[in-house]
Formats: structure tokens, C-alpha cells, sequence
């Protein structure tokens, strides 16, 4: 007695094809998905507009230039790395310093927010140039 069916042959690509629309890969997929259009985002739109948002804040007396953001695969955390903060000619004689920071790990709670919200966008742009900020005075 065999309780394999001939109507249903079972062939290593039904197998595969199972494997890849099961709900456990289909949601790695999704999540992957997002952190890479987080990634991309990060190190776009993200970096300009703080490294703008800083210049600004900064009463112009320094420039920010950041090499490249990277979200944790956790989406609880962001790395900045080749940080740099040049002085600027309005920036007082005392104040005068290049700082330049090779990693700097932000803890940064809802990511993922940023890639659907223009004004969530926003808000982080401000609390990243914060951090960066309160980094820079305790450096001085």
C-alpha cells in the first residue's frame, strides 16, 4: 500500500516554489524590502537634509559632511559613518574646530516611520542634528 498519489507528483520545484510562498520567507522577503529602501533613503534624502538642517542650526558656523548613514538591521538604530564637522568663516576664533568622528551609532526609535511620513522626516532630521550637536559640545 503506497501513499504517494499519482495525480500529484511531488517534484523538487513544487517543493522550492512552496518554500518561497510560505508566510516565514514571504515576510523576510517584505522586511529585507523595506530595510533596503530604508537604507537607500538614509543615505539620500536623509543625509542632505541633515547635514542642511545642521548648517542651519548651527547658526552657520559649521558644516557637516557625513560619509554615509546605515540603519541597524533592527530598524531601532542608525550608524553615521565618516563624520565630519568643518568650521566655518562666522565661527568665533574659540570655537574653531575641525572634529571628525569615524562611526558614530545613534539610537534612532521608529525608522521605519521615515520612509512613509514627509513630517516624521522631518522630526528626525532634527533629533539626528540634536545628537550630533550635544556629540560636538562634548568633544569641545
Amino acid at each position: 500500500m503506497s501513499l504517494h498519489s499519482p495525480e500529484h507528483n511531488v517534484n523538487p520545484r513544487s517543493w522550492i516554489k512552496a518554500l518561497l510562498l510560505s508566510p516565514g520567507m514571504l515576510f523576510l522577503f517584505g522586511y529585507l524590502a523595506i530595510y533596503s529602501v530604508a537604507s537607500v533613503r538614509m543615505n539620500g534624502t536623509f543625509r542632505e537634509q541633515v547635514q542642511q538642517r545642521y548648517q542651519g542650526s548651527s547658526g552657520n558656523t559649521h558644516t557637516l559632511t557625513i560619509g554615509s548613514i546605515e540603519p541597524e538591521f533592527g530598524m531601532n538604530a542608525i550608524t553615521l559613518s565618516r563624520v565630519e564637522m568643518t568650521p566655518t568663516e562666522q565661527c568665533p576664533q574659540n570655537l574653531r574646530r575641525h572634529i571628525s568622528v569615524k562611526k558614530l551609532a545613534l539610537a534612532f526609535p521608529e525608522l521605519e516611520k521615515t520612509l512613509f511620513s514627509r513630517r516624521k522626516l522631518q522630526e528626525s532630521t532634527a533629533l539626528v542634528c540634536r545628537k550630533i550637536r550635544q556629540m560636538e559640545t562634548t568633544v569641545q
